[in-house]
């Protein structure tokens, strides 16, 4: 019964986020804790909210659209696709919606343009709060540089870009339009603009840390840092919308992606599936997922001290996943159904030695039910002791988990209640279920049985 406690405690408390410092690197370069990405798919969306038809699609987007970073065959064999929910920007109102939408703190489109520095395909970002945290050296772009003539970017130091400290580079920028349904796309009937730009910044971005153990014995392990080697250079954000205006003629951004910021990082994964359920067509991501994907796949960072068997974890074409499945509740209750029948085999067991004590009982004058009653409390407490011993242990570690994640003290009260109430509802229901079949055998004995076995 306790371990049945536990997971069931796990899973409503443990599994539902993350600690404060988990996947910081992830979440810190995604600028947030949930990846929002237009269109959806299916694996993306639970398949019972979806009512349409699946067709095969292919995503076209010009390098504006950074879910093709985590699944490169959309834009080549291409996703399956809800006909209910085409592939359109995300709204305005879709993001009021989820700037609003409990348990979030922010959200942010992510802005992102294509572009080239020499023969090197490049991604334009806005720089972000973070950034001069990641600095190897030099400084971030000053807001107004641009209007004074002067277009100052920081380099992603592993993209590949040749660039140095100081040096003066040329941004190469296309000319960009918007379809039909709101995709961006650049336009090639128009030429690109060139932009000198002075390199005033070298960032990167740190992944995971790998370590490997030589063969041989009493060998030095090697330890190697990740980083993203994605091409980026990083702008000011009003110099980023003036190149964006320039290049669309001023037409308005079309939002691809966004990222989102949690209140209470130990609720992140229940607050995706609500997000999930709420928003059916808009794929939903925790930054978690996302680092587990992009590290079977080897999508964001390389090493190189380190041999390749130790980090290409994956020789398989990317994939995506299927619709999720929920399995958690499955378990606990066959978990739980197990703990009973164990419970009513124990006390099965100890029948015939108590045999005495039931006829002493029924001598004295005690009924049916008051055999019963005390055969229920019995199994009712005994099961109460498992499950209270599994649940403060678990719930323990939660606890730790939501202080060190600045939950206020009244929520974690209260998430603890609830949980309590969940479990010991359910040790009651099945201590009530399974101790009926000793009770019964308990309560039919006679006192002529008794004395018969004696």
């Amino acid at each position: 019964m306790a371990i049945a406690a536990a997971v069931v405690t796990s899973g409503m408390a443990l599994s539902q986020g993350i600690a404060r410092r988990a996947y910081i690197e992830y979440r810190t370069y995604y600028q947030g804790d949930i990846l929002v990405f237009t269109p959806t798919y299916v694996g993306a969306a639970m398949l019972h909210q979806v009512n349409s038809r699946i067709k095969q699609a292919i995503l076209y987007d010009s390098g504006f659209n950074s879910l093709l970073r985590l699944y490169p065959h959309f834009g080549a064999t291409g996703y399956l696709a809800y006909e209910a929910y085409p592939y359109v920007p995300i709204s305005l109102e879709q993001i009021g919606r989820l700037r609003t939408f409990s348990g979030i703190q922010s959200a942010e489109p992510t802005l992102l343009m294509p572009g080239r520095v020499g023969q090197i395909d490049i991604t334009l970002k806005v720089t972000n709060n973070d950034l001069e945290n990641h600095l190897v050296t030099g400084r971030v772009p000053h807001a107004n540089a641009h209007n004074y003539g002067s277009l100052e970017i920081v380099v992603n130091a592993h993209g590949g870009i040749p660039a140095n400290l100081g040096n003066i580079v040329t941004v190469t920028v296309p000319a960009f339009g918007v379809g039909a349904s709101g995709i961006p796309f650049v336009d090639f009937s128009s030429a690109p603009q060139e932009y000198a730009a002075k390199v005033v910044g070298i960032a990167e971005w740190p992944t995971r840390e790998l370590s490997y153990f030589p063969p041989g014995v009493g060998g030095e392990p090697i330890y190697e840092q990740g980083y993203v080697h994605s091409a980026e250079i990083y702008l000011a954000p009003s110099a980023w919308e003036q190149i964006w205006h320039r290049q669309a003629e001023n037409l308005a951004y079309p939002v691809l992606s966004a990222s989102l910021r949690v209140d209470n990082l130990s609720r992140l994964n229940v607050i995706a599936a609500q997000l999930r359920s709420a928003f059916p067509e808009l794929t939903i991501k925790t930054v978690p997922e996302v680092a587990r994907h992009v590290e079977r796949y080897n999508l964001l960072d390389h090493f190189y001290t380190l041999p390749s068997h130790v980090w290409q974890v994956s020789s398989d074409a990317v994939t995506h996943e299927h619709v999720p499945v929920e399995f958690g509740l499955a378990v606990s209750l066959l978990l739980f159904a197990n703990a009973g029948m164990l419970l009513a085999g124990q006390m099965l067991s100890g029948v015939a030695e108590r045999k005495k004590e039931i006829g002493i009982l029924k001598t004295l004058g005690a009924r049916r039910s008051d055999i019963v009653g005390m055969v229920l409390i019995e199994g009712f407490l005994l099961a109460s002791i498992g499950s209270l011993l599994g649940f403060s242990f678990i719930r323990l570690l939660a606890t730790i988990r939501e202080f060190g994640n600045q939950a206020g003290a009244l929520s974690v009260i209260y998430s603890t209640a609830k949980e309590f109430l969940t479990v010991m509802s359910l040790t009651t229901l099945v201590s009530l279920i399974f101790s009926a079949i000793p009770a019964a055998c308990m309560a039919n004995l006679t006192v002529m049985e008794v004395l018969r076995n004696e």
